[in-house]
């Protein structure tokens, strides 16, 4: 009994910190298992919501929980991006959908629920954590976005974040140059 009690105040802890979520492998690391996060979800404690990831019950389940529960599941340094990631800088124009993550190449997870987008660099994603959920820098999300937006709305994007951020002129140019390589998405549009 103490020991659970130890790994619930942990548990909270963690979750306190992930929008009310923890991921199977957090709770093998203080000494839970899966039979345990089995209990939980048949006591109606917890939630799968992705795999691995559960959402413990008692607080809203909030946009940034559904956003972060499929980083989570990704993991290997997989990020809040595109539209989901302008939502989470603020850019004009972009509201709260469904969860977008990039991940890198290969590295695929299976039965989130995101869009996710494969990426040969997202090593160049210049990461923040943004109220709790690591997300593509500003300028590499302008650059992903353009990827699956029209130009206009790509304008507008750039517009607004140029007028309500620190961001300039040169920080885009510098992205764009970092990113351009035949057949990278999101390039042409905001070379344009």
């Amino acid at each position: 009994k103490r020991r659970m009690a130890g790994i619930d105040v942990e548990v909270a802890v963690i979750a306190a910190r992930q929008h009310s979520l923890i991921t199977l492998d957090q709770l093998i690391r203080i000494g839970g298992n899966r039979q345990l996060a089995h209990r939980r979800v048949e006591a109606g404690l917890w939630r799968r919501v992705e795999p691995r990831v559960y959402f413990v019950c008692g607080h809203p389940f909030t946009w940034e929980a559904r956003q972060l529960a499929p980083v989570l599941s990704a993991g290997h340094g997989a990020l809040a991006s595109h539209r989901a990631g302008a939502v989470q800088w603020g850019v004009e124009g972009f509201r709260r959908g469904r969860p977008e993550i990039s991940v890198h190449r290969h590295r695929r997870p299976k039965d989130v629920n995101a869009r996710v987008h494969e990426s040969t660099d997202l090593h160049l994603a210049d990461p923040v954590v943004i109220r709790g959920i690591p997300t593509t820098g500003l300028v590499r999300t302008l650059l992903d976005v353009g990827s699956v937006i029209s130009l206009d709305a790509l304008e507008h994007a750039i517009d607004s974040t140029l007028r309500t951020t620190s961001a300039e002129w040169p920080d885009l140019y510098d992205s764009l140059v970092l990113h351009s390589r035949r057949g990278r998405n999101g390039c042409g549009r905001l070379r344009a």
